[in-house]
């Protein structure tokens, strides 16, 4: 029986149409999450197929996709895909020796990104390349030197891109995180200036949209790093407010 992932967590996603569950059975385990039709699931090969094929029985679906080097995952703007390699060929992206060969004898590394969404978005804006922009973050001043307010459809428009911006922000480009919650401060009263800097993050998202995460599949063991780091009154000149930012990674890859 699939049992929903804790209490809170079951009654907060019921009410936004998403949900994550899971079945375990001695030593085995079977996740799936889902997104109003949209479902995905991680589990065995075998356990897998008999998870779909009593989906099946049940409801009618779409023919499942399954993860190999031949064909990737398309997910909730997310693109999955996995490349098979020698574990001679990667030993040093793997410091602390966790590597699972699978049946083939093969290190399966997987590969998230979100390339299609960010160029259909960028596209719809008509972003322009620019290959001076190294980094998501331009100076504090840029926020602040044109407070101009945004006015009718400048107002729509700002709150559309940051809102959508928010969303790349949250899942898998943490780059641009922070200046996004910076731009955000001025979701209720856009100025010229802060639409200037969230141009500039419309920018460098176009110039690192080939930007992947990538991971080993099924690693030995999980480990499971947290990084953090403040910056005492860094929020000069606009207010004296400190800062902090926190990074999670499992297995090296950044997951929060």
């Amino acid at each position: 029986m699939a049992e929903s992932y804790g209490y809170g967590l079951k009654t907060r996603l019921r009410r936004k149409n998403k949900q994550l569950f899971f079945l375990h059975k001695v030593n085995i385990y079977t996740y799936s999450a889902t997104y109003v039709d949209d479902l995905i699931c991680r589990g065995s090969e075998v356990e897998t197929d008999r998870f779909y094929k009593l989906l099946n029985e049940r409801f009618e679906c779409k023919d499942e996709v399954i993860l190999t080097p031949e064909s990737g995952l398309s997910f909730l703007g997310f693109d999955i895909t996995c490349e098979d390699y020698d574990e001679q060929d990667i030993i040093g992206l793997n410091p602390n020796n966790t590597l699972q060969t699978n049946k083939h004898g093969k290190v399966r590394m997987v590969y998230m990104e979100q390339q299609v969404a960010i160029d259909t978005f960028l596209s719809h804006h008509k972003v322009r390349p620019n290959k001076k922009i190294g980094s998501p973050m331009g100076d504090t001043n840029q926020l602040i030197k044109d407070q101009t307010p945004l006015v009718g459809e400048e107002i729509n428009e700002f709150q559309s891109k940051l809102g959508t911006i928010n969303y790349f922000a949250l899942t898998i480009r943490y780059a641009i995180a922070y200046p996004a919650a910076r731009i955000s401060q001025f979701m209720g009263k856009p100025t010229r200036g802060a639409s200037n800097a969230l141009d500039r993050i419309l920018s460098y998202l176009l110039a690192t949209q080939d930007f992947k995460i990538k991971g080993v599949f099924a690693p030995k063991i999980d480990i499971l790093l947290p990084y953090s780091d403040s910056d005492w009154a860094g929020d000069m000149p606009i207010t004296t407010c400190s800062h902090s930012g926190t990074m999670i990674t499992l297995n090296d890859t950044p997951i929060r």
